[in-house]
């Protein structure tokens, strides 16, 4: 797969939320950086992040078509929905997964929307993100979910909790490219 082509993929997704036209698309947005406009905290979480994966990209969201985000987030506490405006795009890179609503793609939008809902409220897996990233042991707290993880068990890919933001990305991008999105 051309570098070149995925990377076109990716610039064009951002010009579309840069013009606001999310939609009627389903997108996976990756936070690049240190969390410098957070907390003490959110910072050493993302630094770390970035030191253990040797990826810039410490957080992902799911954006669905009606706006929502959907992700787990130590900062918020956990599995949470809500609106971001993405004001900073070049903070972010969005790797949309379904452009044109199909009957057929609309459906897997719903159950990737489902499988939020069952997970909404749940806590933030700070021990599973470090164990799972530091030690692959393919450990698995039902119970608290981080944010790679709960963005890939939503979408119905195998291993959800044995991913980093990072390596979500190039997933998601060679998914993409491959037309094998569900």
């Amino acid at each position: 797969m051309p570098k070149k082509r995925a990377t076109r993929i990716i610039r064009q997704t951002q010009l579309g939320f840069v013009l606001g036209q999310l939609t009627g698309k389903f997108t996976l947005a990756f936070y690049i950086g240190m969390g410098k406009d957070k907390g003490f905290k959110e910072r050493m979480i993302s630094i770390g992040i970035a030191m253990r994966t040797c990826s810039k990209m410490t957080h992902v969201e799911m954006v669905f078509p009606d706006g929502w985000s959907y992700s787990s987030s130590g900062m918020d506490g956990g599995v949470r929905k809500k609106i971001i405006t993405y004001s900073h795009p070049e903070r972010w890179v969005f790797v949309t997964l379904v452009h044109n609503m199909t009957p057929e793609s609309a459906l897997y939008v719903k159950e990737c929307k489902k499988r939020w809902d069952k997970i909404l409220g749940k806590k933030y897996d700070h021990l599973g993100i470090w164990l799972n990233e530091a030690i692959p042991l393919g450990i698995e707290d039902k119970g608290a979910w981080y944010c790679s993880e709960g963005c890939k068990y939503s979408a119905g890919w195998e291993k959800p909790w044995a991913i980093s933001p990072a390596r979500l990305h190039k997933e998601a991008v060679v998914r993409t490219l491959e037309g094998r999105v569900r």
